[in-house]
C-alpha cells in the first residue's frame, strides 16, 4: 500500500520547514512571537458561543474557516479575500476562525492569518500541518490565538511536548482525533479543547457519525469540536445532540456567495444577523413604517413596540403589519408591565406574541420572579424574555440571579421613577450597571436604558459595560421618530465600538 494523503502532506512538510528555519532561525522567530499581541482566548470565545436559533433549537459555537482549496475538492473560492471572508463569519455569527496557512495542498499563506484576525476581530486558529515546536513559536509570531495539533501526525511524547508548549505561550491548543486510541493519546496529554475530525485524514472519507461515536468517551470539562462533513443546519444540530460544544466549517460555506447569511441560516439566525460581539441597540416605541424603516436601515439589532399603556402604545395586528418587511435578523420584541403576572396575564402576553409575530418580551418592572418565570414557561423557547428592572441605588441590583433563574434571557436596567414602570426618558448612575454586569457575569446580557441620547451613547456604554442599549425618547424631535437622531445614535454606538463606524454597511452591525 502507497503512502496516505496523509503522510504526503507530512513528508512535504518537514522539506519545508527545514526550508524555513534554514531561513530564519528559532532564535529570531522566538523574538517575533515576544512581541506578537495577546491571543484573544479561543477556548473562551467558543465556551460562550452557544446561542439558541429563531427555530429555539440551541447551536453549537462556530469556528468559521478560511479555506482556498484543499485536496480532495480542488479551488473552493477564487475570490479568496481573508479580510472580507473573516468579516462575513463574524456577522453571520461566528465564535473564532480557522485559517489555512499550508500553501502546497491548500492554497493558504501564513499572511492570510495576521489579515482575518485584523478583518474580524475574532480569535484565530492557525491551521496547518504542525510537527515541530518551530511551527508553534511561528503561529505565535503570525499572531494566532491557537494552534490545531493533529495526533495522528504527533507521535509518541511529541504531542504533550507541543501542547504544553502551546500553553506556555499562552495559545490555545485544538487537538485534533478521528478515533478512541487517538482520543485517549490526546486526553491523556491533558487536552482541553478536542477536535473529533469526521474526516479520515489517510483516506479523506467522512461520517458525522465520529462525533457520534467518539464525544461520548470525553469526559466532563473538555470542550468537543465536531470537523468537517457540516454543511447544512440538521448537520450542526446532529453534532451538537451527540454533545459538540462548538463545530467547524470550511467548505459548506465557503462556496456560498454572501457568506455572512449562509452562516446566519447555519445557526438559525434567518439570512442574516447584526454581530454578536457588537453592542445591542433596540429603537423602541415605533407607530409608523418611517422610523421603522431608519432604525434598520442604521443597523438597529431590534424594534420595540410598546404594549403597555402608553402614547406608542399599538395594537397587535398593526405590529405585524409594521414589522411585515423586517429583515430576518431584527428582533420584533414587545414591551409590556411585569404586572402581578395572573393567569389572564400571561396567556395575554402570549397571544399578542402570536399575533404581533414578536420574537421577544420585555417585561418592565420586574420586582420578582414570577412574572418572568410564568411569561418564560408561557412562550416558546425561541421567544427571547427581557426582564426590565428599575434602578434608583444599589439595593435595586439584589434579585438579578433571581430572575436569571427564573428564565431571563437578557437584564434591561432602566431608571427608578416613582409611578412609571419604565420609559422615563431619564437616566440613573451607570457606575451601578457596571456592578450588575460583574454580579451577572457572563450568564446573560445585560442592558440599559433611561436618558439615552446620540449625545451620550457611547459615553453610556463606556461607563457602564453594558451589552446593549434600548433608546426611545432620546431619538425624536417633538415626541415624533427622528431618522436623524435614530442614524447619529448608531453611528455613536458604532464609534464606541473597537472596530469603529466602518462596520456600519447594508444597514447591518458588522
Amino acid at each position: 500500500m502507497g503512502p496516505s494523503f496523509l503522510d504526503t502532506i507530512l513528508d512535504r512538510k518537514r522539506l519545508d520547514l527545514r526550508e524555513a528555519m534554514a531561513r530564519r532561525p528559532l532564535s529570531d522567530v522566538v523574538a517575533l512571537a515576544e512581541r506578537a499581541p495577546r491571543p484573544r482566548g479561543f477556548l473562551a470565545a467558543l465556551r460562550r458561543g452557544r446561542r439558541r436559533g429563531i427555530d429555539g433549537r440551541e447551536s453549537p459555537a462556530l469556528i468559521g474557516e478560511l479555506k482556498k482549496a484543499s485536496p480532495s475538492k480542488g479551488l473552493i473560492r477564487s475570490d479568496f479575500d481573508p479580510a472580507g471572508l473573516a468579516t462575513q463569519y463574524r456577522l453571520g455569527g461566528a465564535s473564532a476562525l480557522s485559517v489555512l496557512t499550508d500553501e502546497p495542498f491548500f492554497q493558504g499563506r501564513p499572511e492570510y492569518l495576521a489579515q482575518a484576525r485584523e478583518g474580524s476581530g475574532l480569535p484565530v486558529l492557525r491551521k496547518d500541518f504542525l510537527v515541530d515546536p518551530y511551527q508553534v513559536h511561528e503561529a505565535r509570531a503570525l499572531g494566532a490565538d491557537a494552534v490545531l495539533l493533529i495526533a495522528a501526525a504527533l507521535e509518541g511524547d511529541r504531542l504533550a511536548g507541543m501542547l504544553h508548549l502551546a500553553w506556555r505561550l499562552d495559545l490555545d491548543a485544538l487537538v485534533e482525533v478521528h478515533d478512541r486510541t487517538e482520543l485517549e493519546r490526546a486526553l491523556a496529554a491533558g487536552a482541553r479543547l478536542l477536535g473529533i475530525n469526521n474526516r479520515d485524514l489517510r483516506t479523506f472519507r467522512t461520517d458525522l457519525r465520529v462525533t457520534e461515536e467518539l464525544t461520548a468517551l470525553a469526559p466532563p470539562g473538555v470542550l468537543v469540536v465536531s470537523e468537517s462533513g457540516i454543511h447544512t443546519r440538521d448537520d450542526l444540530l446532529r453534532v451538537a445532540g451527540a454533545g459538540a460544544g462548538a463545530a467547524l466549517v470550511g467548505e459548506g460555506l465557503m462556496r456560498h456567495d454572501d457568506v455572512a447569511s449562509a452562516t446566519a441560516s447555519l445557526l438559525g439566525r434567518g439570512d442574516g444577523v447584526p454581530d454578536p460581539a457588537r453592542p445591542w441597540v433596540k429603537v423602541c416605541g415605533h407607530t409608523g413604517p418611517e422610523s421603522l424603516r431608519a432604525a434598520t436601515a442604521a443597523g438597529a439589532s431590534a424594534i420595540g413596540f410598546v404594549f403597555a399603556p402608553s402614547r406608542r402604545q399599538v395594537r397587535p395586528g398593526q405590529a405585524r403589519e409594521l414589522s411585515r418587511d423586517l429583515p430576518a435578523w431584527v428582533e420584533r420584541v414587545g414591551v409590556f408591565a411585569a404586572g402581578a403576572a395572573t393567569g389572564a396575564e400571561v396567556n395575554e402576553i402570549a397571544e399578542v406574541v402570536r399575533e404581533a409575530g414578536l420574537t421577544g418580551v420585555q417585561l418592565h418592572g420586574c420586582q420578582g420572579p414570577d412574572p418572568v418565570a410564568q411569561v418564560r414557561q408561557a412562550l416558546p423557547r425561541g421567544v427571547r424574555v427581557i426582564a426590565g428592572v428599575a434602578v434608583s441605588g444599589p439595593e435595586d441590583l439584589a434579585g438579578l440571579p433571581t430572575l436569571v433563574a427564573a428564565g431571563a434571557d437578557a437584564i434591561l436596567l432602566d431608571a427608578a421613577v416613582p409611578g412609571r414602570l419604565g420609559g422615563t426618558g431619564r437616566r440613573f448612575d451607570w457606575s451601578l450597571a457596571g456592578r450588575a454586569r460583574l454580579m451577572l457575569g457572563s450568564r446573560v446580557p445585560l442592558y440599559l436604558a433611561g436618558g439615552l441620547t446620540p449625545e451620550n451613547a457611547g459615553e453610556a456604554l463606556r461607563q457602564s459595560g453594558a451589552d446593549g442599549l434600548d433608546v426611545s425618547s432620546g431619538v425624536e424631535t417633538d415626541g415624533v421618530k427622528d431618522p436623524a437622531r435614530i442614524r447619529a445614535f448608531m453611528e455613536a454606538v458604532q464609534a464606541s465600538s473597537p472596530l469603529g463606524t466602518r462596520s456600519l454597511a447594508n444597514g447591518r452591525n458588522m
